[in-house]
């Protein structure tokens, strides 16, 4: 699939932010077929996802991170599992096919969290639900969280963390 161009992401980055009201125009969607709208569970009115549409954006992934609103508490999502729900509702209606992205491992992580938001993911009727590892990134609290109680494994260098891959950390409460 083609990916988004600079002009498209601008246009759906202002009409997400309230500061276009004309959508994103059909030129800007001619190959509009996949996106990533930061904050969009919390943040894409349906008459944008409607625009989205109208554009030519058929496939949207999403960054659920997790099923369990104490999770979503702790990294500050800003969105909880009903604005979720209905977010995902409000794309299935328009046809839009959703990636959902979820995160294992987050700050205050257990087992039983982690089976809510595989249950969750169940749940919502996406196209493909996928799971990653969590990944401290630098600059972000969770790398704070990482190096202050020294889970990094020996040798682990930042510049090879990734969610997709063996991030060398080691918490023994997940």
């Amino acid at each position: 699939m083609p990916a988004v161009s600079k002009a498209q992401n601008a246009a759906m980055r202002a009409a997400m932010a309230g500061k276009s009201t004309l959508g994103i125009p059909k030129e800007v969607g001619r190959d509009f077929v996949e996106a990533t709208p930061p904050g969009a569970v919390k943040r894409l009115p349906e008459r944008v996802a409607k625009a989205m549409k109208e554009a030519g954006c058929r496939l949207l992934i999403v960054g659920y991170e997790s099923g369990d609103p104490q999770i979503l508490k702790n990294i500050k999502k800003g969105a909880n599992v009903e604005m979720a729900q209905r977010f995902t509702d409000n794309c299935r209606k328009l046809d839009i096919k959703i990636h959902g992205d979820f995160i294992i491992g987050l700050p205050g992580e257990t087992e039983t969290t982690i089976r809510q938001t595989i249950d969750f993911a169940k749940r919502l009727p996406l196209d493909i639900a996928l799971f990653h590892i969590a990944a401290p990134y630098p600059g972000t609290p969770f790398f704070h969280e990482v190096v202050k109680n020294r889970w990094f494994r020996p040798g682990t260098r930042w510049e090879e963390v990734d969610m997709d891959e063996s991030t060398e950390i080691g918490r023994a409460h997940v």
